[in-house]
């Protein structure tokens, strides 16, 4: 393939590449730079073998500490990263070049004129208070802080950076992008942080106040500095139809792409747009930089995938079929299953038409630009305050609904893509199923979680056991949450005991309440509640009275009337016994035994509603001053028809 002259790959083995690059800048250094070698050959050689004069060192100590100083560590720093990036382990052949134009030149000046402070940020500002105090520059570090930067980079790099990355690195008007892995990343960044202490010895450091008025900690500022030093752009996108247009890893370590594809095309204007608006020298995108042939690494990037996103210093978003804002709620990138989390997870993100134009302009965050959002919420229902903060807050239910009508391509995926969204780890397993695939990861949230645990079951739908589970508390997908009720706030409540998953089903604590369809004239006790289900196979909602008197000695079942348990499962423990809620969720039950007599022995069958069971419980007994009417003792629930047991279900 003839190689187009404005972008054009080239490639060979890594070895012959490394000493090839190498050579090459040996025989092109300028003047400057071997000027630059002999003086600092002068100096060192004589340091080292110990001819210096004291009083010349000191002379030297007083020169290099003013302006002169940081120019000669800034072309120090430049000049040995352009010797390290020469001789860094690239673990992949290709390298893209891409013409960047006659504008090139006139965008960086007007970018490095409005932006000229960025070097001295080490991050953003948005909870951080300057502090002026001269006092400020001697307050000390612990012991050791200087010490644990490089070793704090180099976990970060190994640990939580994405296995590889694409490398853009400018040469004259044109950017030059390889593909690099853990080891040439760190090689890269590390004469960052290098210089990052040279500048604190030099200069010192002064401490960010923090919007609670406290200063940062030494491991907040060596976290702050880690991040500065390995800054990348992310992009977030759906695959091209036909996927044989993206440019994947075996094409371009194979070079079998075209600068006419379409997916050349966006990993071009990715690469571009991360550089030249966001200054970065990194970039992600999943299409290229994992190899899905190595199911190690496909395991690892699938579990991660979701803290990449979150680390990330700007998340792309490329809307294929979006040509302007008004058709942005229709994309389907919207509709992907991948792409939630996508959203989600980045601090920043900034969506792009399909022509690579910024739908906004006017800010930096497009989760905070109410041009964009009130897009987002048509398009997902998600609103403005939830993209704002920690989705991992976010309520079980509520998670899980935001990614009930979402698609994907392979059926697992509709798991795999929620790890990061509820912080849990499943192994990747295609070929197993969609339901066996998201049975684990309800196994992993319930495993993690204590208090809002018993949101998991705030579900609707069918009452089989599906395949892979034994429990029919536990739904088959995402898709039963649709329908969550948002009646009643489980996210604090914690189960009476622990929720136990085993080969009879999942153990839970339950308060059962029987319900007849017709209605006596009293009560069994002091405690009643009247409520309307829709089952699954009845479209005509029916209304059913709990703790009716119809139901003492099975007199309900003997006049043919219908009746069901209704398991309240939000109890909790109170002072003196069990607190019944205001608003109770139930599940729905047949039960071969009689009310009050009902035993894990039994047998169960849940049925299935369009909607959780929730409803209101009334009380008809007297008031006693500095007793709540909710909490019951146990051995007065029987007295009000009310039976507390743990069940297999």
């Amino acid at each position: 393939m003839a190689p187009n002259k404005k972008d054009s790959f080239t490639g060979s083995t890594p070895s012959v590449r490394s000493d090839r690059n190498v050579k090459s800048s040996a025989t092109n250094h300028s003047s400057e730079d071997q000027v630059l070698l002999g003086a600092l050959r002068d100096f060192i050689v004589p340091f080292v073998k110990g001819t210096i004069d004291k009083q010349r060192v000191n002379e030297l100590d007083k020169a290099l500490t003013g302006r002169a100083a940081e120019k000669l560590t800034s072309a120090l720093r430049d000049f040995i990263s352009s010797l390290v990036k020469a001789s860094s382990p690239v673990d992949n052949s290709a390298t893209i070049d891409i013409d960047l134009g006659r504008n090139y030149q006139r965008i960086r000046s007007d970018a490095s004129e409005s932006d000229d402070t960025s070097d001295e940020s080490d991050g953003p500002e948005d909870s951080y208070v300057n502090t002026t105090s001269d006092s400020d520059q001697d307050d000390p570090f612990e012991p050791g802080f200087k010490e644990n930067l490089l070793p704090a980079l180099h976990g970060h790099v190994f640990n939580k950076m994405p296995i590889r990355l694409l490398h853009i690195e400018p040469r004259g008007s044109h950017l030059q992008v390889s593909l690099i892995d853990r080891e040439a990343i760190y090689t890269l960044v590390e004469p960052r942080m290098q210089a990052k202490i040279a500048k604190i010895k030099s200069r010192g450091f002064q401490r960010r106040t923090k919007s609670n008025g406290k200063k940062e900690s030494d491991d907040e500022i060596i976290n702050r500095m880690v991040l500065k030093c390995t800054e990348y752009a992310i992009l977030s996108h759906t695959w091209l139809r036909p996927s044989s247009e993206e440019v994947t890893f075996d094409d371009w370590v194979k070079r079998r792409f075209s600068s006419k594809e379409r997916g050349y095309q966006k990993l071009v204007n990715f690469c571009k747009e991360a550089f030249i608006k966001y200054d970065l020298a990194f970039g992600w995108m999943d299409t290229l930089c994992i190899n899905k042939d190595s199911s190690s690494e496909l395991d690892e990037s699938i579990r991660s995938m979701f803290n990449w996103y979150e680390r990330s210093e700007v998340c792309i978003i490329y809307l294929a079929d979006t040509g302007k804002l008004a058709d942005m709620d229709k994309d389907r990138w919207f509709t992907r299953g991948w792409t939630l989390q996508e959203l989600l997870a980045p601090d920043v993100v900034k969506f792009y038409t399909r022509n690579w134009k910024r739908l906004a302009e006017d800010s930096y965050d497009d989760k905070v630009n109410k041009n964009i959002t009130k897009y987002i919420e048509r398009a997902t229902k998600i609103s403005e305050d939830e993209l704002g903060y920690n989705i991992r807050s976010e309520s079980i239910s509520r998670r899980m609904e935001m990614a009930a009508t979402r698609q994907v391509t392979r059926d697992e995926d509709a798991a795999y893509s929620l790890m990061g969204i509820f912080d849990v780890s499943i192994s990747i397993a295609y070929g197993e199923g969609a339901e066996r695939a998201f049975f684990r990861l309800l196994q992993k949230i319930l495993k993690a979680n204590s208090k809002g645990t018993l949101d998991v079951f705030n579900w609707a739908g069918g009452h089989q056991y599906h395949d892979n589970s034994r429990s029919f508390l536990l739904p088959s997908s995402p898709r039963k949450y649709i329908n969550r009720s948002t009646s009643v706030n489980l996210e604090k409540i914690a189960p009476l005991e622990p929720l136990t998953l085993t080969h009879m089903g999942l153990r839970i604590p339950l308060l059962l309440l029987p319900g007849v369809s017709r209605q006596s004239s009293k009560t069994t006790g002091s405690y009643s509640a009247t409520v309307k289900i829709s089952s699954i196979n009845r479209s005509i909602p029916k209304t059913y009275y709990l703790l009716d008197d119809k139901m003492s000695g099975g007199d309900g079942a003997k006049q043919g009337w219908s009746q069901y348990t209704f398991a309240v499962f939000n109890i909790e423990q109170g002072t003196r016994g069990i607190h019944i809620p205001q608003t109770c969720i139930a599940i729905v039950l047949k039960c071969s035994q009689d009310a009050g007599q009902v035993t894990s022995a039994g047998s169960f069958k849940r049925i299935g509603t369009r909607k959780p069971t929730t409803f209101e419980m009334r009380y008809s007994g007297s008031y006693k001053a500095g007793k709540d009417w909710r909490e019951v003792q146990i051995d007065c629930l029987k007295a009000h028809g009310m039976q507390l047991v743990s069940l297999y279900l």
